[in-house]
């Protein structure tokens, strides 16, 4: 099965601020968007090693949130 991880970009807002510009990862199977998690960070660099860890390492469809969400847990603790 063809399948990749990559960077996606919207924008959000709070109360505090408007339009900050956010970075998710996308997982493209068979050429359609199989999972998303489009609101991991406000750093692009850092959201682009997750998905380049997701790739390298494989990571299934079924272990993408867990991996993402220990991916930041342990960049919150740096």
């Amino acid at each position: 099965m063809n399948k990749f991880y990559k960077v996606v970009t919207g924008t959000a807002s709070t109360k505090d601020f408007k339009n900050v510009t956010i970075y998710g990862v996308v997982l493209i199977s068979e050429g359609r968007e199989r999972r998303k998690i489009a609101d991991i960070s406000t750093k692009r660099e850092f959201v682009e090693n997750i998905a380049q860890t997701l790739n390298s390492q494989n990571v299934s469809e079924f272990h993408f949130r867990d991996v993402v969400e220990d991916l930041v847990a342990r960049q919150l603790t740096v």
